[in-house]
């Protein structure tokens, strides 16, 4: 009973509680105990197979990502009411993909992110990490790449930024809709049964009580110092001087030049050329961009089109403002996990 009533946990809470027995990234879960019969090929084996044996051209690659939309768990979305969203998922696959191809050269990833999910940020990272061991990774930074996109943005060997690019927003935000008295407007009633001092720390019809907040405090500090760990490696300082231009502020790629945020300032052929020099390229060549997303087919477009634009029988019946209010805020969460910290910035939500 101890255990229910300490909960909701994060890692490292639930391993002393006794409700995990190991901490560990998805790539690492198969490290002590490889499949029987088979055997783990490394990536340094990848980059030794000959490029004539896979039948490609003698032109050097170089593989463009583009990271856009808010950054959350599991698929990307490109034509969602909330925009597009950034899966994990699907941004692990890629990266995965052109990290043991043998004729990419370097990686450059161009983000466009507001930020999002700290759990998927932090996923997004450590391949990002896994990367940058193998072969260059150079960081594009668009019209916004703050918060969770600045996470994820951090492993980077360099990172170039328009000087008008919003950045920074090194932070932690989290909370919950309380829509107690927007759904009696609308006749809805409530009740529950839950067991555990915390089971209902999530519900959208009451606030937090003083325990439930304090609980959530400190899980957001702990959240923020991770941050602040991650940024401090990836720009070689320490977290007190990350924490100094921390703490959600923003700035603008000129200002993040001044304080070490970002390496360059420029466009995605600035990103290119560093990429370029740091795979030892010959800078007057041309290179073969490798492009992710690739192009979606008839069927994607279609299939998408329909998806996004239908509307259920609820939204037709539902016309009423506070409806519309209800259906707006669902839209955002629906994109996180209950009782998800976000390293996104706040104003998402009210734009």
């Amino acid at each position: 009973m101890a255990a229910i009533d300490g909960g909701p946990y994060l890692p490292e809470a639930a391993k002393t509680a006794g409700l995990i027995d190991v901490i560990a990234y998805e790539d690492q879960i198969d490290d002590d105990a490889p499949v029987r019969g088979t055997r783990r090929l490394e990536e340094e084996t990848y980059r030794n197979v000959p490029l004539s044996s896979l039948g490609l051209g003698e032109g050097p690659r170089i593989a463009v990502l583009y990271a856009t939309g808010t950054i959350a768990s599991g698929s990307s979305s490109f034509d969602s009411p909330g925009g597009a969203v950034m899966g994990s998922d699907t941004f692990v696959k890629w990266i995965r993909k052109v990290r043991v191809d043998p004729a990419i050269r370097a990686i450059v990833v161009r983000i466009d992110s507001p930020g999002g999910s700290a759990i998927a940020s932090e996923v997004i990272w450590r391949e990002m990490m896994l990367t940058k061991s193998v072969k260059p990774l150079v960081v594009s930074m668009g019209d916004v790449a703050a918060s969770g996109g600045y996470y994820i943005a951090a492993p980077a060997d360099a990172i170039v930024a328009q000087p008008g690019t919003i950045t920074g927003s090194i932070g932690v935000v989290t909370g919950k809709f309380v829509l107690k008295g927007t759904l009696e407007k609308l006749g809805i009633g409530e009740d529950g049964v839950s067991e555990g001092r915390m089971a209902e720390i999530e519900s959208p019809f009451r606030p937090f009580t003083e325990a439930e907040r304090a609980l959530l405090e400190d899980q957001m500090h702990s959240t923020y110092d991770l941050f602040l760990a991650r940024v401090a490696e990836g720009r070689k300082t320490t977290t007190e001087k990350i924490d100094a231009i921390g703490r959600g502020r923003v700035w603008t790629g000129r200002q993040a030049r001044q304080i070490n945020l970002v390496d360059e300032l420029g466009g995605l052929d600035v990103a290119l050329r560093i990429a370029k020099q740091r795979a030892k390229l010959d800078p007057t060549r041309e290179v073969q961009l490798v492009v992710y997303p690739p192009k979606r087919s008839i069927y994607d477009l279609v299939s998408n089109a329909f998806g996004s634009s239908a509307e259920s029988g609820v939204q037709l019946l539902l016309r009423r403002p506070e409806a519309r209010a209800v259906q707006t805020i669902a839209s955002r969460l629906s994109l996180f996990r209950r009782g998800e910290m976000l390293t996104l910035m706040p104003n998402v939500f009210w734009n």
